[in-house]
């Protein structure tokens, strides 16, 4: 088994600095995505967004003990990945490509971060203020404000310009779910390490 070490993010300064352990299993069973491709993806989130998460696994079989668990999600039969609260972990079973695994990882981290990092008053802000009084960044994201913050979420990592447009949202995630951590001009894109 390799271990790799996450890097700190921007948005980590100041906080107390605790190991993250994410198993990431499966990946071998597909030719898409090495393990190296999603520690990159890990690595460009701020630590205290993993904590908690104990698995990332890529399981396209839905009659293995996760389908179970999947089928008693009531994840759509179409998605590409769930996150399973109870078992703190994501399971990815359909990708087409790199990109889309990243933001697929995203968006199920995002799912993480609003039920587990966020706290209370938070997830009402998003919930009663953010949500219903600005306009969704995706069609998927219409379905309900969790799948709303978990797509802008993603976005917000991958194309932070395109969230900008909405204004609320992106202030709300740069500010109280980042750190304040903001749109780098320069590099075109958000500027995630120390």
């Amino acid at each position: 088994m390799r271990i790799q070490t996450k890097q700190q993010t921007a948005s980590d300064r100041g906080r107390s600095r605790h190991a993250v352990n994410v198993l990431v299993s499966g990946f071998n069973r597909q030719a898409m995505a090495s393990v190296d491709d999603i520690s990159s993806t890990i690595d460009a989130l701020p630590t205290f967004h993993l904590a908690g998460l104990d698995q990332i696994v890529y399981d396209p079989d839905w009659e293995t003990g996760s389908g179970f668990a999947l089928r008693q999600s009531q994840c759509p039969r179409r998605s590409k990945a769930v996150f399973l609260r109870d078992e703190r972990k994501i399971l990815v079973f359909n990708f087409e490509h790199l990109a889309e695994l990243r933001h697929i990882l995203y968006h199920e981290i995002g799912h993480h971060v609003f039920d587990r990092i966020l706290d209370s008053m938070l997830r009402k802000k998003w919930v009663t203020l953010i949500n219903p009084h600005s306009r969704h960044v995706t069609r998927y994201a219409a379905r309900n404000a969790m799948e709303d913050f978990a797509e802008c979420y993603a976005i917000f990592i991958r194309d932070p310009k395109k969230l900008q447009k909405i204004h609320r949202k992106y202030v709300f995630l740069r500010d109280d779910v980042f750190a304040g951590i903001a749109l780098n001009l320069e590099q075109g894109h958000i500027d995630m390490t120390v």
